[in-house]
């Protein structure tokens, strides 16, 4: 399993406890507000969550750009890759 699947299990992990429901890690295409019914306070509670767990800081602007887990896990993988040492 890659990176990127393990980021996607787990941030699938999080946002099926939030939501109470189980997320299905593979469809990263899933909408969250259209198909898991998540609801602005849900949004914001989700960003919390991933800000605690992986030490980030989302923007109101990219809080409203997430729709998909695979807008989460780009995120993730964006501040990583910016915070990463340069060789």
């Amino acid at each position: 399993m890659n990176d990127i699947d393990t980021l996607a299990q787990e941030v699938a992990l999080l946002v099926g406890k939030i939501r109470q429901m189980k997320m299905d890690p593979l469809r990263l295409d899933a909408l969250l507000a259209e198909e898991y019914g998540a609801d602005s306070m849900d949004m914001l509670e989700i960003v919390d969550a991933v800000e605690n767990k992986y030490g980030i800081s989302v923007t109101d602007d990219q809080v409203l750009e997430i729709c998909t887990i695979r807008d989460i896990v780009a995120m993730i993988q964006a501040h990583r890759n910016a915070n990463q040492p340069r060789a």
